[in-house]
């Protein structure tokens, strides 16, 4: 979808995100993402995405089934590479000509998350025919594991999020002026939550209060597509199946950018 006006091409692009970790049946290591990827891309192409996000797909077998797949539907796939996509498990599949690629970890973790590289990973890419430059971030924050720790970790565990948050909007406050930005991820935070990590998202990234919607079946909203641009609409996709998808929903914004 197009929009001409005044010395200006502005662009509806669909944008999703997912989350690809499956908690059950199995725990952990052994959540058959590897069986999954196919119906995972097959989703997603359904809807004719002009940029997808993922996160938590690890491992060489994984990110390569995921990669034939989405290039055959002719995206890219870009990961910040072997080192870092064992602990990020983040990548990008764009349609259009990628520019360039940085991965930036975070500072600030706590155990377990500190196993792990998570930070946020950068791909500059370009509109063949507009030559319009967007810049597409995919991260993945601390996660908070309230169930297992105390009061003190518990605001321990805040503040690395307001730090990792921190750390994002410090690097987008350098870009030069004019360039859009959208960023997907899983910032395991509640922005319509009363916490000062709640309250810090929404100062730094307004966009977020426009996922209103429950992004796992937690009853939580935790999963984000942000941008610079305005977002016509965002959906959360739940899965029902006997062997979901993921524990997350498929999140899919428009974007006039």
């Amino acid at each position: 979808k197009v929009h001409i006006g005044f010395q200006s091409c502005i662009m509806t692009k669909t944008v999703l995100f997912l989350n690809c970790f499956l908690r059950s049946p199995n725990w952990f290591f052994s959540d058959n993402q590897v069986r999954r990827i196919p119906r995972i891309v097959l989703a997603s192409l359904e809807h004719s995405p002009d940029i997808v996000g993922v996160a938590e797909v690890f491992g060489d077998t994984n990110c390569s089934k995921m990669q034939n797949m989405f290039t055959q539907g002719g995206y890219s796939f870009i990961f910040p590479g072997s080192s870092h996509n064992t602990g990020l498990g983040c990548a990008i599949h764009p349609k259009y000509k990628v520019l360039a690629a940085t991965f930036f970890p975070f500072v600030h973790s706590v155990f377990p998350d500190s196993l792990a590289d998570k930070g946020f990973f950068i791909v500059q890419i370009e509109h063949k025919r507009t030559r319009k430059v967007l810049l597409v971030i995919v991260t993945h924050l601390q996660a908070t594991y309230n169930e297992w720790t105390d009061k003190h970790m518990i605001k321990k565990i805040e503040r690395v999020q307001m730090q990792q948050l921190l750390q994002i909007s410090q690097y987008m406050s350098k870009l030069r002026y004019g360039i859009e930005y959208i960023i997907c991820g899983d910032f395991n935070i509640d922005v319509h939550a009363r916490s000062r990590v709640s309250r810090l998202f929404a100062a730094l990234f307004p966009s977020a209060r426009l996922n209103i919607q429950y992004t796992t079946d937690e009853r939580k909203t935790i999963d984000y597509i942000i941008s610079s641009s305005d977002i016509e609409n965002i959906e959360a996709y739940s899965d029902s199946s006997t062997t979901p998808l993921s524990d997350h929903y498929l999140i899919r914004a428009e974007i006039r950018v």
